[in-house]
């Protein structure tokens, strides 16, 4: 080999490394700029998740405040329990105090007409309106 070739060889090689010392600084770069991309990111929701969580504090804090003080005060009526809901039955609600109280009615169920196919439903109307008012009938319901 001659001296000359030696030459070629080394400035080829030199080249080369100067490539990929661009390429890989290149890289580097582009590493570094997607780390800080990330690290933005993760304070962004770091900061999101504070303010969400003194949000619910807030809210916890106020809610507490708000049973403190129905605990604190004396209830004036107490509360009954709303009756369920019958299929074809309108039932009254209470009416809150001072105003006059209507009785919860049910209606009365039409008379059976000999129809078989309508029987259960009849029967069922009936046993309802039993079941509500059969305590003024003096009707012993069995429950």
């Amino acid at each position: 080999m001659s001296a000359n070739d030696n030459t070629n060889e080394d400035s080829q090689s030199g080249h080369q490394l100067t490539q990929l010392m661009q390429f890989l600084t290149t890289q580097l770069g582009a590493i570094q700029e997607g780390q800080s991309e990330q690290t933005r990111r993760l304070t962004e929701i770091e900061e999101r998740q504070a303010q969400e969580r003194e949000t619910t504090q807030a809210h916890i804090k106020a809610l507490q405040e708000t049973i403190a003080s129905l605990q604190a005060t004396p209830a004036t009526t107490p509360q009954s329990p709303t009756p369920p809901a019958l299929p074809g039955f309108t039932v009254t609600p209470p009416s809150p105090p001072g105003q006059t109280k209507k009785k919860m009615t049910l209606p009365d169920p039409p008379r059976f007409d000999g129809n078989r196919k309508k029987f259960r439903n009849w029967r069922l109307e009936m046993e309802g309106k039993l079941r509500t008012y059969g305590c003024l009938l003096e009707v012993n319901w069995p429950v």
